[in-house]
């Protein structure tokens, strides 16, 4: 049951976002609407966190997965035989399943009874935080000499502030086991391009407060959820701080010197 309610979830949701980076098309994100940011979000989990489940549970995932094709197939059988009526039937019974589960998962929630156990053994990984990972990538990239992040949370808005930080003269280089980053000293290269912070409004407000120290004029941007929130409050701050920025019309960070 946990392979079925955890862990097929999250291979699910990490092959979604596999296939829709494999089209090909430079500004896919785009297109990926909120029910897509939804369905997906679990697939940031840490993936050495996750191989440690998988192969804890391997055969419970392993027939789960086998479950859950042998239900595509279906699907896809009834699409390919036009029987509409079928399919809008599953829909219905999925939509009141799912209010089921989520108002049970309210009802939970709110209340619970946890009873004590003899002893509790055992090595815990916890994932790595996404506040601390943006924070650690930036001092990292400022600092001078080497420093080995370990925890780190590799997912896609922390990997791109790690992007960020590399296209402004950090040297970073991830392994398994830990990501290296060679500080710029303090002193940050001009960018070739724009850095793009992707859906991270915390990665591109900090940003924003260790390049307003250096010289030269730098170009932010972000996909379509990022460029569209309210960003009067961080101008108004560094318009007392006497630094220059500009937005484009979709309400963005363009540039800031």
């Amino acid at each position: 049951m946990v392979a079925r309610t955890s862990h097929i979830p999250h291979l699910v949701a990490a092959a979604l976002v596999s296939s829709v980076g494999r089209e090909g098309v430079k500004d896919i994100r785009d297109f990926c609407g909120p029910g897509f940011r939804d369905t997906t979000r679990v697939a940031e989990g840490s993936p050495d966190v996750w191989m440690d489940i998988i192969k804890t549970n391997r055969e419970g995932v392993r027939r789960e997965l086998q479950a859950f094709e042998k239900r595509i197939h279906e699907i896809t059988a009834l699409l390919d035989s036009g029987q509409f009526k079928e399919i809008q039937d599953f829909l219905e019974r999925s939509e009141t399943e799912a209010r089921r589960t989520v108002q049970a998962g309210t009802e939970m929630t709110e209340f619970a009874v946890v009873h004590p156990c003899s002893a509790i053994s055992g090595v815990v990984r916890v994932p790595g935080d996404k506040s601390i990972s943006h924070r650690v990538a930036m001092l990292s990239a400022i600092a001078s000499g080497e420093s080995a992040i370990e925890g780190f949370l590799r997912s896609e808005d922390c990997l791109n502030t790690l992007k960020a930080v590399e296209a402004l003269g950090a040297r970073v280089s991830i392994a398994p086991d830990a990501i290296k980053v060679i500080g710029t000293g303090g002193v940050f290269h001009q960018p070739d391009c724009a850095l793009d912070l992707g859906n991270s409004g915390t990665g591109i407000r900090l940003l924003t407060g260790l390049l307003a120290g250096q010289p030269g004029t730098v170009e932010l941007t972000g996909d379509t959820s990022l460029r569209s929130r309210p960003m009067a409050e961080s101008r108004n701050r560094w318009s007392a701080w006497a630094l220059k920025s500009s937005f484009s019309a979709h309400g963005d960070v363009r540039q800031f010197a």
